[in-house]
């Protein structure tokens, strides 16, 4: 076996003698709790939607509501464009392929996993725990003090609270316009936020699924802007989970840097989606 000494020549060598004193001083600060101080354990509650506002008016959610159906930033599409889109949509699916039948499961709680595998999971899904295994991480710690695989393989945990399936209710509504789908986005999103405070438990601990979460929210923000579900608390309530949660994967982006893989690309991705469509927040 290599001995430590050469292990660190090795890494070294091959990555670099930066890259290594940042994943030493990393492990410190991880274990001496610095890295809760950057990234600290706020309630909802205490972390007021004004805060995050360039123009404090907007924080009546009903005046935030009508600027984010009048003036927003595009996206790729906008909520008038779904009369013209359904046709499309439908003839598209001609071919079997509809989102339909997915997202029917998923109000009966079963969900898709890794675009692959549907797994009974309720609804809405215990979000700690891992389906596989039955083992549920803890809600009450820090995202740095949990382990990777102390309760089975963590993405395990983590798929669900990737909120992929909005993709799948947005397509749904847009081709029906029953309610109960836009309903159902907006049930989940209110279930996660009340078992995830802020920077508690297994789904806050990695940037690239708040990027990925993050991402699916918009989506959902702006599929779903024209629904009778859609009220102006609800969507405040949301920007302002959008906000604390480019914060958290800001204050960690340079650990996501290096490991010089995708994770730089998805959270530098999902903190340039937050920073075009949401103009109106401070940062």
């Amino acid at each position: 076996m290599l001995s430590r000494i050469q292990q660190a020549c090795g890494l070294i060598r091959f990555l670099g003698l930066r890259w290594v004193s940042f994943r030493v001083a990393y492990a410190f600060w991880q274990r001496t709790g610095l890295l809760r101080r950057k990234a600290p354990v706020v309630p909802w509650d205490k972390q007021p939607f004004s805060s995050f506002l360039s123009n404090s008016s907007l924080a009546d959610p009903i005046t935030y509501l009508q600027y984010r159906r009048t003036q927003a930033p595009a996206f790729f599409f906008r909520p008038e464009q779904r009369s013209l889109y359904q046709q499309l949509l439908l003839d598209y699916d001609s071919n079997g392929n509809t989102p339909l039948q997915i997202a029917d499961r998923l109000a009966a709680g079963q969900m898709v996993f890794f675009a692959h595998n549907i797994w009974k999971v309720g609804m809405p899904p215990q979000w700690h725990r891992n389906v596989l295994t039955g083992e549920i991480a803890p809600d009450d710690l820090h995202w740095s003090q949990i382990p990777d695989f102390q309760f089975g393989d963590i993405k395990v945990i983590w798929e669900p609270s990737r909120f992929s399936f909005v993709y799948t209710l947005v397509r749904s509504f847009w081709r029906t316009g029953e309610e109960r789908y836009a309903e159902l986005f907006w049930q989940l999103v209110e279930d996660w936020r009340k078992h995830n405070p802020p920077n508690l438990g297994p789904n806050w601990k990695c940037g690239q699924e708040t990027a990925f979460r993050v991402m699916a929210w918009v989506f959902g923000l702006y599929g779903f802007l024209d629904s009778s579900t859609t009220t102006p608390e609800r969507v405040a309530s949301l920007a302002q989970m959008i906000a604390i949660s480019a914060n958290r994967i800001e204050a960690n982006l340079d650990y996501a840097l290096t490991q010089r893989n995708n994770h730089g690309v998805s959270e530098g991705v999902g903190l340039w989606t937050v920073g075009l469509l949401f103009p109106e927040f401070q940062r």
